[in-house]
């Protein structure tokens, strides 16, 4: 099992099923979920419980899954698991409460800095939405290239496929 990260302001651990509810909570919005691909909403329990239980089986060399912890506050997740060939793609999402203020940048920061450390990653790649400008600037602000348009990607929220882009951030050029 990975261990914890610790940045500034943040604790990154391993989630537990009995993190469910705090995670359900933290995220329980449909302006977050939206920009997710397998979340619907209304967040429950029972499926935040479900995808942490799922996450407990992944081989920690190739995935690995933390919750976003300011103070004794669950506020959000991100994780990082290999794509097909030599690179590892990172997702992440933060409670809008928490929004705007720079934790998701600074925990993406600290993802990065242990996948890079602990995997045998070449290259991170991330996703995000045409119409969400702050996931973006997440991954522009720690270095990730913009690499073209993804094919659309289907979210549950919203009920279809929307244009998305993909960033890549290769090893040599990250800066934690």
């Amino acid at each position: 099992m990975p261990h914890s990260l610790r940045t500034e302001r943040l604790l990154l651990r391993p989630p537990t099923v009995r993190d469910g509810a705090a995670l359900a909570r933290a995220v329980n919005d449909r302006a977050v979920l939206r920009n997710t691909g397998t979340w619907s909403y209304p967040a429950s329990a029972e499926y935040a419980r479900f995808r942490i239980a799922s996450a407990s089986g992944f081989i920690p060399s190739v995935h690995q899954s933390f919750l976003v912890i300011h103070g004794t506050e669950v506020i959000g997740q991100c994780g990082v698991g290999q794509r097909e060939g030599e690179g590892f793609e990172i997702g992440y999402m933060i409670g809008r409460a928490w929004w705007g203020q720079g934790f998701m940048t600074e925990a993406v920061r600290a993802l990065c800095a242990h996948t890079f450390r602990t995997m045998p990653a070449k290259s991170l790649w991330g996703g995000v939405f045409d119409d969400n400008p702050a996931s973006k600037r997440v991954l522009e602000k720690l270095g990730f290239a913009y690499r073209g348009p993804s094919a659309p990607v289907w979210s549950i929220v919203r009920g279809r496929s929307d244009p998305g882009s993909d960033y890549e951030l290769i090893r040599e050029r990250f800066r934690p």
